[in-house]
């Protein structure tokens, strides 16, 4: 028999948490889920981490085997988003008289 998956699921967002866990649980029914950190050396054999990225422990990500970390969801819904908004304002105007977004002239 495999220990158990026990994940620390550090997500603040109290729309998105729920969600998280429920999936889990849906996918993995013996999965244990911590509501905060265990202790530096007490962690468990195998672990998930779903938090931001500055909080996973890299370290012990990279020395454990059986430790699985997920971040990139959150950071990759943000990267995108924050490279529109300051890209847009100097891509709008470069040849603005055929832009598809310049409004027809009038007659």
């Amino acid at each position: 028999m495999t220990t158990p998956i026990t994940a620390l699921i550090d997500y603040e967002d109290a729309y998105c948490r729920p969600k998280i866990v429920n999936a889990l649980h849906k996918l993995l029914p013996d999965i244990q889920i911590l509501d905060s950190a265990p202790l530096k050396g007490s962690e468990p054999t195998r672990y998930l981490q779903w938090s931001d990225y500055e909080k996973i422990d890299w370290d012990g990500l990279l020395k454990n085997k059986d430790w699985l970390a997920c971040a990139y969801i959150i950071r990759f819904a943000l990267i995108p988003s924050l490279c529109c908004f300051l890209l847009l304002p100097f891509s709008l105007p470069l040849d603005h008289e055929t832009s598809q977004l310049t409004p027809p002239a009038k007659p």
